[in-house]
């Protein structure tokens, strides 16, 4: 029983930390004025209804996995470039804390072909490009890493621990 409390409890904690990340990252403050939140959150929620309208066609009608993927990935890609370009959804934190609680509460209840598993898939492929692109530009660029390997480590008020 004492376990059971404790991983209900640390599942909480999980939730609270993913809610308020996410809403941080997602929040339009309009007295700043910077759309960084709004693209990010326009995006991803373009992006979940994307995953949703995958898995429905791949799973329940039958669409061909590769075309769907091709599919998949180019509207994705159309997504992140609406999002960047649109961003019409701007939110406060308090409004994203409860959009994610509610896209928690859909995630954990909806069957896994219908969100989990077409978002993750699909994510995949961000992935692959993402650190394709992150070699390619180490390769192409070449940066100089002119560093020491160790230095020592400063500890309190400046007095070095070797």
């Amino acid at each position: 029983m004492l376990f059971n409390i404790y991983a209900y409890l640390t599942l909480i904690l999980v939730v609270a930390a993913f809610t308020d990340i996410c809403a941080g990252t997602f929040a339009f403050d309009p007295t700043k004025g910077d759309l960084t939140g709004a693209r990010a959150g326009t995006a991803s929620i373009l992006f979940i209804a994307l995953a949703m309208c995958f898995g429905y066609f791949v799973y329940r009608k039958g669409a061909k996995l590769s075309v769907a993927s091709v599919i998949g990935v180019a509207l994705l890609l159309f997504c992140i470039f609406l999002g960047y370009n649109f961003p019409v959804v701007k939110l406060s934190k308090m409004g994203w804390n409860v959009v994610l609680i509610i896209y928690i509460f859909a995630a954990s209840t909806l069957p896994v072909w219908l969100l989990l598993q077409p978002r993750d898939y699909l994510c995949s492929f961000l992935l692959y490009a993402m650190l394709i692109g992150g070699f390619l530009g180490v390769v192409i660029v070449r940066p100089n890493m002119a560093i020491a390997a160790y230095k020592g480590f400063t500890v309190g008020e400046g007095a070095s621990a070797q």
